[in-house]
C-alpha cells in the first residue's frame, strides 16, 4: 500500500500523525523544534529568511492554545499543504498564502515559538486576557520595525476602503 494511504480494519483513512504532515509540507518550511513535539500555548511567528539565513523578516503573528494545532490540524495554517488534491481541501488562508508567497520569492520560511503564555489558573477571563495581550504587545514590536503590517486586530470595525475614504477626507 502506498506510504500515507495507510487503512485501519474497518476501510476507513487512519489519521495522518505529525511526521507524516511534515513530510507533505513543501521544501523549505523550518518548523520550531518546540512545535513538533509539544502543546504549547503561545504566541508564535512566520518569518522570512534569505539564502543566507540572514536577513529575518517577519510577516504574521498569532496566538493559540495549541501551536501546533492550529498548524498542523484540519483547518489549520497547514490544512491544504496537507490535504491537497483531495476532497478536504479548503479555500486558503492569509497563513498559507503568505508562506506560498514567501517561497515563491525563493526565501526559507522559518514558524518559531516567540512567547510560551503558561496558563496561570487564577480566573479564567484573565488567562485568556493574558495570551492576546502578549500577542498585540509582539504585533506592536514588529509593526514598529515595519514588519507584519498586514495584520488586523480581531474583527476590524472599518473596512479599509473606508478607513481611506476617511483619511482621504481629513487630509482636505
Amino acid at each position: 500500500m502506498e506510504k500515507g494511504k495507510e487503512k485501519s480494519i474497518s476501510g476507513k483513512k487512519m489519521r495522518l500523525n505529525i511526521t507524516q504532515k511534515l513530510e507533505k509540507l513543501p521544501k523549505g518550511i523550518l518548523i520550531d523544534d518546540k512545535i513538533k513535539g509539544n502543546s504549547i500555548r503561545g504566541v508564535y511567528g512566520v518569518f522570512s529568511y534569505d539564502e543566507n539565513n540572514q536577513n529575518e523578516h517577519c510577516y504574521y503573528i498569532g496566538r493559540a492554545v495549541d501551536i501546533r494545532s492550529r498548524f498542523f490540524d484540519a483547518g489549520g495554517h497547514f490544512h491544504n499543504f496537507i490535504w491537497s488534491k483531495s476532497d478536504k481541501e479548503i479555500t486558503m488562508k492569509i497563513v498559507e498564502n503568505l508562506i506560498k508567497d514567501i517561497l515563491k520569492d525563493k526565501k526559507q520560511v522559518k514558524i518559531k515559538v516567540i512567547t510560551e503564555v503558561p496558563y496561570e489558573f487564577d480566573n479564567y477571563y484573565r488567562d485568556m486576557q493574558r495570551l492576546a495581550y502578549e500577542e498585540y504587545k509582539v504585533i506592536e514590536e514588529y509593526q514598529n520595525k515595519n514588519q507584519a503590517l498586514h495584520q488586523l486586530p480581531e474583527g476590524n470595525w472599518i473596512k479599509l476602503n473606508r478607513w481611506e475614504d476617511l483619511k482621504d477626507n481629513m487630509k482636505k
